[in-house]
């Protein structure tokens, strides 16, 4: 109910923009959008074409609860650890085999799945992980400090072999790492400063955000809405009236179905 109505009123609003003549579609970008497959697009335009990570993540949801009814709740961990092997590998075999392997390793699916899977491991093993002394005084040791360091170490451009691979597994752990490590500790520097209200509305606010500041940010267009600071207020305009007035009606609505489903099944079992 968020991510729907925001994404096509992006889109249609994108559409509108080409027909008028302000920007130009290429082939094939309307149809890579609205079917989420924007990272198998690759000769595609500016505008829509950070969607493919969007893409990426309603392919996984799609994905994820199949393996999960299949495999049951017993094979998350061995499913997760899968992908987690499985992908690292298919950059590998991708650099030597398919065209455009920069676009292969980095965007589809069966390469990066690993992104989102290092998540679900640690989701999965959160039971276990909340009884080991261990793992917990570790998240709140000075000795932490190598996770976040080892993520920005292998984000450092290095030989393609271990940059598509290991460096990838490494950033992918190790950010998940750190998320749990905010979840678990609120109360520290760290959580403090993540829970200060401007950065909250500023999360809240990310995924619109995440949508509208494309068409702004083009570095090689020559239009006066691409030039700074004028694009960055244009984007954070665009992205809080997405919030605003397309984000939240739609989960208001949402809430209201919900809370009549609930006062009918209540009158149903009272009757």
């Amino acid at each position: 109910w968020r991510i729907f109505p925001a994404f096509y009123t992006f889109v249609a609003a994108m559409c509108l923009a080409s027909l008028m003549g302000t920007l130009a579609l290429r082939s094939g970008d309307i149809f890579a959008a609205m079917t989420y497959t924007m990272n198998y697009h690759y000769d595609r335009s500016w505008e829509l074409g950070h969607i493919w990570s969007l893409s990426i993540e309603e392919q996984f949801s799609l994905v994820w609860p199949a393996l999960f009814l299949i495999g049951g709740p017993r094979r998350v961990v061995p499913i997760s650890l899968a992908m987690l092997t499985i992908a690292p590998c298919l950059r590998a075999a991708a650099w030597f085999v398919v065209d455009r392997p920069d676009d292969v390793t980095m965007e589809a699916y069966p390469c990066v799945m690993d992104s989102i899977a290092a998540g679900c491991l640690l989701a999965a093993l959160k039971p276990r992980l909340d009884q080991s002394q261990r793992y917990l005084r570790f998240l709140r040791s000075p000795w932490f400090v190598i996770v976040p360091l080892a993520v920005a170490v292998a984000n450092l451009p290095t030989w393609y072999a271990i940059e598509y691979t290991t460096n990838i597994s490494i950033m992918n752990i190790g950010v998940a790492l750190c998320v749990d490590r905010c979840v678990r500790n609120p109360d520290d520097w760290i959580g403090k400063t993540l829970n200060w209200a401007p950065l909250v509305w500023l999360g809240t606010l990310s995924y619109s955000l995440y949508l509208w500041q494309e068409p702004f940010v083009n570095h090689w267009a020559k239009s006066q809405v691409n030039t700074f600071p004028l694009n960055l207020v244009l984007a954070f305009t665009c992205a809080v009236a997405s919030f605003y007035l397309v984000e939240q009606p739609f989960l208001a609505w949402r809430d209201r179905r919900a809370q009549a489903r609930r006062a009918t099944a209540a009158a149903a079992a009272a009757a």
